[in-house]
């Protein structure tokens, strides 16, 4: 599998939920995009400086389906 992941989570939050987005070269597009989802998923407007991006590593039978 040649792709990567983030997760793009809110910035010093405890709660280790966040939201799955593929690795892109455009870390500042990532950071917004990252924003709008959390937004959507907390209910309040979240800003990108708010947003702490994290290497995800899938566990081997969730890389299949993620390839697809």
């Amino acid at each position: 599998m040649n792709r990567r992941f983030v997760v793009a989570k809110l910035r010093g939050s405890q709660d280790i939920s966040g939201i799955i987005l593929p690795e892109s070269t455009d870390r500042a597009q990532l950071l917004q995009r990252g924003a709008e989802l959390l937004s959507h998923l907390t209910a309040s407007h979240v800003r990108p400086d708010e947003v702490e991006l994290l290497p995800y590593f899938p566990p081997e039978r969730d890389q299949i389906r993620l390839a697809s």
